[in-house]
């Protein structure tokens, strides 16, 4: 445990070793990034981790969708199965007033499960997109880093005007 005292409060506080380092960490990384600001490879390496992360992100935000566009699938194919059962009942007893009220029901049941599909479907086709444009936009910046063509920094560039 660190102890100190809070000269705001007057109030002695204490805090674990383990979260006062991270703090401390945390703390002196931000002051080193205002001091020496990263180099264009550093920023492009730290840019790429951040879109590896982004992209394993919205890798398994899809995966899940499509789960659930494949349970609503199975569910809709399951209804139908239903549906057509119901069909061959009510062909054989025609004024079955139970089949007909449950033959309607189905049928907007089904419409409904129909019409979430199509949502999901088009949500899914767009977060696909943006995935593609992602990884595209991460290939990119890799080749860049591989092949050396960064920016140079301010300080790095000549100025035109001095002669030598």
């Amino acid at each position: 445990m660190v102890s100190w005292l809070d000269t705001r409060s007057g109030e002695q506080e204490t805090m674990s070793e383990p979260s006062f380092l991270d703090l401390f960490r945390s703390r002196w990384q931000e002051l080193a990034r205002q001091l020496w600001p990263e180099t264009p490879h550093e920023q492009l390496r730290l840019e790429l981790t951040r879109l590896d992360a982004e992209l394993r992100r919205q890798q398994s935000c899809l995966l899940l969708f499509r789960k659930r566009i494949e349970k609503i699938h199975d569910r809709l194919k399951h209804r139908q199965y239903c549906l057509e059962l119901l069909t061959a009942r009510m062909q054989k007893a025609p004024a079955d007033g139970d089949a007909i009220a449950e033959r309607e029901h189905q049928e907007r049941y089904i419409d409904r499960l129909e019409e979430r599909l199509r949502q999901l479907e088009h949500g899914y086709t767009r977060r696909l997109a943006r995935l593609l444009l992602r990884k595209q936009k991460r290939a990119e910046l890799r080749e860049r880093l591989l092949s050396e063509s960064l920016p140079k920094r301010m300080d790095e560039e000549s100025d035109p005007d001095y002669p030598f």
